[in-house]
């Protein structure tokens, strides 16, 4: 129970971008005792990417702690699961949403195709084989 305590007093103490962590998250600040040390890494790295607004509307410790380490695992999941990251998967969406408020169409300079007459030409085939 000591090792809990002082983990939890080491936690309270990290900074994020020069700051504390209850001027960037106060709500997480609070929950700080909650978390694995991981979870903290994940933590910082949203913060990071700027996602405090996860954790705007965290409930108090003891609250609902079961879904605020759930919501850890996913977000461990989809880090290990996206290549490079969460950190590449929210840079890649900035540029995407920057890109179609600019106009920009992803797809400009490809040309459609299509395999539709392939197709036919084995549903034909198909056809004349069930016939």
């Amino acid at each position: 129970m000591a090792s809990t305590l002082q983990e939890s007093s080491k936690l309270s103490q990290f900074t994020i971008n020069g700051g504390d962590w209850s001027a960037s998250s106060p709500n997480l600040q609070k929950n700080l005792s909650v978390l694995s040390p991981e979870q903290v890494h994940l933590a910082k790295m949203l913060l990071d990417m700027g996602q405090s607004h996860l954790f705007e509307h965290w409930p108090e410790p003891g609250v609902d702690d079961d879904e605020k380490k759930s919501f850890f695992n996913q977000v461990n999941l989809l880090n290990s699961s996206y290549p490079g990251g969460l950190a590449s998967y929210i840079q890649n969406a900035r540029k995407l949403l920057a890109d179609s408020k600019a106009g920009k169409n992803p797809f400009e300079g490809f040309t459609p195709s299509s395999n539709l007459a392939k197709l036919r030409g084995c549903s034909s085939a198909s056809s004349a084989h069930q016939a």
